[in-house]
């Protein structure tokens, strides 16, 4: 319910009646609606701005080891966004949920790896991180994976498979990127035989096939199975 009325999913929209059912559910300790209510609060969106209530939110989904909230409070401390900036603490709690599977979290820690902030530097690391992102359909990492094999830190240079992983990365939209991905694709090609570009092109063809892509973040988490008491009357 409080999903659907936050967003006006079928209901009419009524952010505050939807905010309300956040709460309870929250108060309830179910952990989704303890993120989403910790990411209302990040946000500034149907109440107040506040850092500290968003880390308090989060943490407690955390102490459950729910794997978004986990992701989420290594964003906070990796960007500094409402704590103090702290990349130790920040690859601690991707470690976290990157071990529950979280392919952003993987991808994260994974840049840490590469840039050795917060942990070590192991470009191989990053790597075996990144491919564990891609192949739960990460796009980010497919774009993180296609500079890396194009030698980014020292990487040993593969132009067909920077090529390959820049093809699934134009499948949508990356964020942050200094080099579009389309611009990347194009610039790689040219490197190859064109056997070489056509069957990366062949294999990356299948991969979409096998794949479904996301650049999984600070969205809303779905409130599924939520406790029974909120299905009642207000």
């Amino acid at each position: 319910m409080a999903y659907l009325e936050m967003s006006g999913d079928g209901v009419p929209r009524d952010m505050p009646s939807g905010v309300n059912w956040l709460v309870r559910a929250a108060n309830q300790d179910f952990a989704p609606a303890e993120v989403n209510l910790g990411i209302l609060y990040a946000n500034g969106v149907g109440v107040a701005h506040d850092d500290e209530e968003a880390l308090h939110w989060f943490k407690k989904a955390a102490r459950k080891h729910f794997a978004t909230a986990e992701f989420l409070l290594g964003t906070m401390y990796e960007t500094g966004a409402g704590v103090s900036l702290n990349y130790e603490e920040a690859a601690g709690w991707y470690r976290k949920a990157a071990g529950h599977g979280h392919p952003m979290a993987q991808n994260n820690l994974g840049g840490m790896y590469q840039r050795g902030q917060g942990v070590s530097q192991d470009l191989d690391q990053a790597k075996k991180l990144f491919t564990l992102a891609a192949q739960q359909g990460n796009a980010v990492s497919c774009a993180n994976l296609a500079t890396l094999n194009m030698g980014a830190n020292g990487f040993p240079r593969d132009d067909r498979a920077a090529y390959f992983w820049a093809i699934l990365a134009e499948r949508v939209q990356v964020p942050g990127m200094s080099t579009s991905v389309p611009e990347l694709a194009g610039r790689l090609r040219p490197r190859l035989s064109p056997e070489q570009a056509a069957g990366a092109e062949a294999e990356a063809a299948q991969w979409v096939k096998e794949h479904t892509f996301s650049s999984q973040g600070w969205d809303l988490v779905e409130l599924k199975s939520a406790p029974a008491s909120l299905a009642a009357r207000r």
